[in-house]
C-alpha cells in the first residue's frame, strides 16, 4: 500500500526561505583574511585617522633632509638656549599658519635671554618675510630693550635707545666694556666737535689708559675755549663709558677721514705686553 507524504504548511508571517544566498554573503565567504581586515579597518574612522597622522610622521622623517632648514649634523651650543616660538594657524578667519616676530634680547657673551631693561643683542625670528625667512637671526647689535607701555599705545618690546653699538666693536679698558659707537654718539652731541676722532688703547704700569684724540671746530680758535670744550668731553665720555678717559684736542681735518668705526681704535696694548715679556 502506497504511503503519501504528509505536507506541512509553513506558518503564517515567516518568510520564504532562499535557496541561495546574497551576493553580499556571498562575498563575504570567499573573501580572504586580509580582505576582511581592510574592510573592518575601512569602517573605523578613529583608525582610519590614526592610520594618516602616522603615515604623515613617516613621511617627515622620510623626507628630514629636504625640510630641514639648516644642516641637521650642525649645530650651534649658544643658540641652544632661544625659546621657541608659538605657532599660530588661523590669520583671521584664514587657515594660514605663522609665528609672530621675535625679539629678545639675549646676553653677548651666553646668549642666554635677558629681562627686558638689560643691555644685550637682539635676536630676531620673522617668518613673513617671502623673500629672507629670519630664524633666531642674531644681530649683533648692542641696544637696550624694554616692554614698558609706550605713549603712543604701542605695546610691543621697544629699543628707547636705539642701537648704540656692536658687539663685535666692543674692547675692555680696567673692567667696562667700550664701544667705539657710544664715544661717537657722545662727541658729535658736543657743540665744537671738529668732526673725526681716534681712539687709542694703551698700558701704562698695570693700568689701561684710554686716550680719546678728537678735532675741535675751526670756530674753537682760542685756548679758553678749546679747555672749556676739553673739559666737557671728557666730563660727558666718563658718564657714558664709566672710565676717565684722556682727551687731546687736535685742529678740524688733522685725522684722516674713515667710516670704519674699527679703525678709528688702536690697542698698543699688545706691545706693552711683548715688551715686559722681552
Amino acid at each position: 500500500m502506497a504511503t503519501t507524504p504528509d505536507i506541512i504548511a509553513e506558518p503564517a508571517g515567516l518568510p520564504p526561505v532562499q535557496g541561495a544566498r546574497s551576493a553580499t554573503e556571498a562575498r563575504i565567504f570567499v573573501a580572504s583574511q586580509w580582505q576582511l581586515m581592510w574592510w573592518r579597518f575601512r569602517k573605523h574612522k578613529v583608525a582610519v585617522i590614526s592610520a594618516v597622522v602616522v603615515i604623515g610622521f613617516y613621511l617627515v622623517v622620510a623626507t628630514a633632509d629636504f625640510l630641514a632648514y639648516a644642516d641637521p649634523n650642525a649645530s650651534e651650543a649658544q643658540r641652544s638656549l632661544m625659546p621657541p616660538q608659538r605657532l599660530y594657524l588661523f590669520d583671521g578667519w584664514r587657515f594660514a599658519p605663522y609665528v609672530h616676530g621675535f625679539k629678545g634680547e639675549r646676553d653677548p657673551a651666553t646668549f642666554k635671554p635677558l629681562p627686558p631693561g638689560s643691555e644685550g643683542t637682539p635676536v630676531y625670528t620673522h617668518l613673513e618675510r617671502t623673500s629672507q625667512p629670519m630664524i633666531r637671526l642674531v644681530s649683533g647689535d648692542l641696544t637696550r630693550w624694554t616692554d614698558e607701555p609706550c605713549a603712543c599705545g604701542r605695546t610691543y618690546p621697544r629699543l628707547p635707545a636705539g642701537i648704540y653699538g656692536r658687539i663685535d666693536d666692543m674692547f675692555i679698558v680696567r673692567g667696562e666694556n667700550i664701544y667705539p659707537s657710544a664715544i661717537e654718539d657722545t662727541l658729535r652731541a658736543i657743540a665744537g666737535f671738529g668732526g673725526e676722532f681716534r681712539v687709542i688703547v694703551s698700558r701704562r704700569e698695570a693700568m689701561d689708559e684710554l686716550l680719546v684724540r678728537a678735532e675741535h671746530a675751526r670756530t674753537v680758535d682760542s685756548a679758553d675755549a678749546q679747555a672749556r670744550l676739553q673739559t666737557t668731553m671728557r666730563e660727558r665720555l666718563r658718564a657714558r663709558l664709566g672710565v676717565h678717559p684722556i682727551v687731546e684736542l687736535v685742529p678740524e681735518g688733522t685725522i684722516p677721514r674713515t667710516e670704519f668705526k674699527a679703525r678709528r681704535v688702536v690697542d698698543d696694548r699688545d706691545l706693552y705686553r711683548r715688551h715686559v715679556q722681552s
